[in-house]
């Protein structure tokens, strides 16, 4: 018969836990150092320092690759180790944050644990896919994750406990009555309260965790700054980047990414007036040898009433943004052949194939959502020549890794490349509908999400604020989305020589045709 195999112990009968707690309970710093065998950089020492303390209530504003998710997976093993029946719940706006950033530092925490003098602890620590608990008391001894979505805060409440600790990541995005109900819970001396977040609002509950409700002003928070520029595990080389990248380090995006900040300088509109007139009177930025091709961007009448279809003919260079070694785009408007309030799109799109025929190899870009999509099937049916007609749709992802981290969908992609590079002077833009055209591109509001990302306003909540359709600059952004490329005015093809010879024998037969 097998012996029955040994009762294992639980965390609060070991023998070796009574010395564990009296040494890291209240300090954070030594756990993460000596139990996680840690290098703590010296921002995150003061945010263990503060957090080490019963009833804190701290608030991280954090600029990139501060460390400061990991910092979050140390406090949680930390709570869930040092306090007996300890619940400590980790919400942010979307669960998939949580579960990519902070549970994946606890994993990774708990195995550099296993390595150091107290790896007998790890053993009493279970990870699932949304709980890490305590071998044997999964229900009250545990770190979980909450959420509610907006308008909806009573999913928060039930949380009370001795030792509880409420942590908030990417908090600036968390909705303001979220954390009402979050407060309402900490209602013992005990209880902690940690958020972090990069700086993304000058409003709202976090914002106010820096100003009105902080320690200098007679609050209880303690407001703590990870600028990436001070961290020694952000690099130089990275910094250098950024700088260039966000467009120096006055832009608001590198104040709230790189310096951790609220923005000095955020504008409600992403250009000014003068800019848009600057580049009005500007110079063509295509130098003389530089290959470039005809673009022509249609945005069609959603048939409401206020928008236009508009045209407009630019020549294009360039592959990349102000990243890149051919930076995407030089771009120099021609000409806008359609403007027009008219919703009988037929002769809007002969108009526009008998346009298109005047130049080689133009590529077409029509934004397929609402009615874009028969737009470009009539004309498909017109074609004639070396017209290449590509369809988009702006308010899908973003395709490179990168865009996605700054834009939240390709609108937003294509229309603060589009304004970088205005301001960076290489747009040339014409002077028709110049009233319009500054107007529109003169009142874009923008905003960020909790992650950092640019989001432009729909044109439902601008009309509502009563602002323009901005029909006529959106075409100009739209050449700007990282698929729209151009075939070179030196790289004409024979297969487009050809067709282009056939079209032009085509039109003379039948000007001839009635010719005896």
């Amino acid at each position: 018969m097998a012996k029955p195999k040994p009762k294992r112990l639980r965390l609060e009968a070991d023998p070796r836990w009574p010395a564990f707690i009296e040494r890291y309970a209240f300090n954070l710093y030594a756990f993460a150092v000596e139990a996680c065998l840690m290098e703590v950089t010296p921002q995150q020492q003061d945010l263990f320092n503060e957090s080490s303390v019963y009833g804190c209530r701290v608030s991280v504003s954090s600029g990139h690759g501060t460390g400061k998710t990991r910092s979050f997976g140390v406090i949680c093993l930390w709570h869930l180790l040092c306090y007996l029946n300890s619940n400590t719940y980790v919400t942010a706006p979307k669960l998939k944050t949580v579960r990519e950033g902070v549970w994946k530092e606890i994993t990774t925490m708990l195995a550099e644990i296993r390595k150091g003098p107290h790896a007998w602890i790890a053993d009493y620590v279970v990870i699932q896919a949304e709980k890490v608990y305590v071998v044997g008391n999964s229900a009250t001894w545990y770190v979980t994750t909450r959420t509610a979505p907006r308008g909806s805060p009573e999913n928060l409440a039930g949380t009370h406990g001795d030792y509880l600790l409420w942590l908030a990541d990417e908090a600036s995005g968390i909705p303001d009555e979220n954390f009402g109900v979050i407060g309402g819970a900490l209602t013992d001396e005990r209880n902690r309260f940690i958020m972090a977040s990069q700086p993304t609002r000058s409003t709202g509950f976090f914002w106010e965790t820096h100003h009105g409700q902080s320690i200098y002003r007679g609050g209880p928070w303690v407001p703590l700054v990870f600028n990436s520029e001070e961290s020694p595990i952000v690099s130089l080389k990275f910094i250098k980047e950024k700088r260039q990248q966000y467009g120096g380090t006055d832009e608001a995006e590198y104040q709230i990414k790189v310096k951790g900040m609220f923005p000095t300088n955020l504008s409600k509109y992403l250009l000014s007036g003068a800019m848009l007139e600057r580049a009005i009177a500007a110079a063509s930025p295509i130098l003389p040898g530089e290959d470039w091709g005809h673009v022509i961007v249609v945005d069609v009448a959603a048939g409401v009433g206020r928008d236009k279809t508009v045209a407009t003919h630019l020549r294009v260079t360039g592959k990349g943004d102000r990243m890149a070694n051919e930076r995407r785009r030089k771009v120099e408007v021609v000409d806008v052949p359609i403007y027009s309030s008219t919703e009988d799109w037929t002769p809007l799109a002969v108009k526009l194939r008998d346009y298109a025929m005047q130049f080689p190899n133009v590529t077409i870009v029509i934004d397929t959502n609402a009615m874009g999509i028969q737009f470009m099937r009539r004309l498909e049916e017109l074609q004639m020549g070396s017209m290449i007609i590509q369809g988009v749709q702006w308010g899908v992802r973003p395709h490179s890794n990168e865009n996605r981290k700054r834009f939240i969908n390709q609108r937003a992609q294509c229309t603060v490349h589009a304004t970088e590079a205005i301001k960076d002077n290489v747009v040339k833009l014409a002077p028709k509908y110049k009233r319009d055209l500054i107007d529109q591109g003169s009142r874009l509001p923008y905003s960020f999400d909790e992650l950092g990302r640019y989001k432009i306003a729909s044109k439902e909540s601008m009309a509502a604020d009563g602002l323009s359709s901005p029909d006529l600059f959106d075409t100009i952004c739209m050449a700007f989305l990282e698929d729209v490329n151009y075939v070179a005015c030196t790289e004409e093809t024979s297969v487009a020589k050809s067709s282009r010879a056939e079209a032009a024998l085509s039109k003379a037969n039948d000007l001839f045709a009635d010719v005896a």
